[in-house]
């Protein structure tokens, strides 16, 4: 049994449905679990929304509606789904954007949007997600059947970072989606959502979606978790920031909660737990090569090259962020670095050798050129000297 997570950007893209639609049909005989996160900026769009509602600037939360119904209205004439199931799809998106623009003609009234309120609105993407995937599997000739992840993932109370509730999970999962999967249907569920031991929608924080397939994989005793993502595997460094990036194929778990830590893309802290607790492995691919290059994670200790991640502290400054390093490596090649940069500003270095971590604060309009400098000389070459060694 598996669990296929698959991020909104990837479904935003022209060729995401069909992606899904080829991965999960070659899983064969297999027990699948599809998780599904929000079309590309849903989330960011209704937050948007809910800001400006509050602000009482109406006129600019319906801004934020109409690129939610432009958005979603690309994707089902790309889909090119006919009969019933367009015609179905086209009701849901259009009672969801009465519902919420009803919502936000009262926020802006009240200028009141409770986190409770705002838990439910933001909800609503991942619902739609998940109503297109098993649309789309099924037209592919897939048996899909749709579970809402607000009947499965039970949370706590803390709207907006509400923590999943691990043996009441299990035992919706169990009674659920196991008795689906006997009957050899493919579950597709929405992923960033739960529901109150009181009744109400909860979402469980920022990326966790990725969440929402380890907490099902563990409660399934699935074999692997698959988080498909636009890039195969986890990089040496972010690919939209630096050229030339290398694949790190391996990590344990220690290792991939350090990188989440740290603020390394695709990987989030809160993910990692249910899956080392059940010991089952997390495998980050490429919706778009699955078979090419990804990163394993799993309890086996490894030697991993550097990984370089520069993160956005506000007030112009920036961390930029060297993992699985020797520290007076790192020391010795910052150092060099920034003086050539030839800036009075303060420059702050922080090492934790136990972690194999070492930050430095930058000026922002400084960090592009020291990340690309820390990861050609500490990342790359790392790469470039083991590829010679072997």
């Amino acid at each position: 049994m598996v669990v296929c997570k698959f991020g909104g950007a990837v479904l935003a893209t022209p060729e995401g449905f069909p992606a899904m639609a080829s991965i999960v049909s070659s899983l064969g005989d297999e027990s699948v679990v599809v998780v599904v996160s929000a079309l590309g900026s849903t989330t960011r769009l209704l937050d948007a929304a809910l800001a400006d509602a509050h602000s009482a600037d109406l006129e600019g939360a319906m801004h934020h509606v109409a690129e939610l119904e432009r958005l979603h209205g690309v994707c089902l004439a790309r889909l090119g789904l006919d009969g019933q199931a367009a015609r179905s799809l086209q009701v849901l998106v259009q009672e969801g954007l009465t519902a919420l623009t009803t919502m936000l003609r009262g926020i802006a009234t009240t200028r009141q949007c409770t986190p409770r309120v705002r838990d439910r609105v933001l909800s609503w993407g991942e619902d739609l997600a998940r109503e297109i995937a098993v649309r789309w599997l099924n037209a592919q000739g897939l048996s899909a059947r749709g579970v809402p992840s607000r009947s499965v993932i039970v949370t706590t109370d803390e709207f907006g970072c509400a923590r999943p509730l691990t043996e009441e999970t299990t035992g919706r999962a169990a009674a659920l989606i196991a008795p689906l999967l006997t009957e050899r249907h493919i579950v597709v569920i929405e992923g960033f959502v739960g529901q109150s031991t009181s009744g109400d929608v909860t979402t469980m924080g920022r990326e966790s979606s990725n969440l929402t397939a380890t907490l099902l994989g563990a409660a399934l005793d699935a074999d692997m978790v698959t988080i498909y993502t636009d890039v195969e595997g986890v990089r040496s460094g972010d690919p939209h920031e630096v050229a030339h990036t290398a694949v790190r194929n391996h990590l344990s778990y220690t290792q991939a909660r350090i990188a989440a830590e740290a603020g390394v893309k695709l990987l989030y802290p809160t993910m990692m737990q249910p899956a080392e607790h059940a010991h089952i492995p997390v495998r980050i691919a490429s919706a778009f090569a699955p078979t090419g290059a990804s990163t394993v994670i799993d309890n086996d200790a490894t030697d991993v090259e550097p990984i370089v991640v520069g993160v956005d502290l506000g007030n112009g400054m920036h961390r930029c962020t060297v993992v699985y390093i020797d520290t007076m490596r790192f020391l010795t090649t910052v150092s060099h670095i920034l003086a050539s940069i030839h800036d009075c500003s303060p420059f702050d270095v922080i090492t934790d050798a136990a972690s194999q971590r070492a930050d430095v604060l930058v000026p922002s309009v400084h960090a592009a050129t020291v990340i690309d400098r820390l990861h050609t000389t500490l990342c790359l070459r790392a790469t470039q000297d083991e590829a010679t060694t072997r």
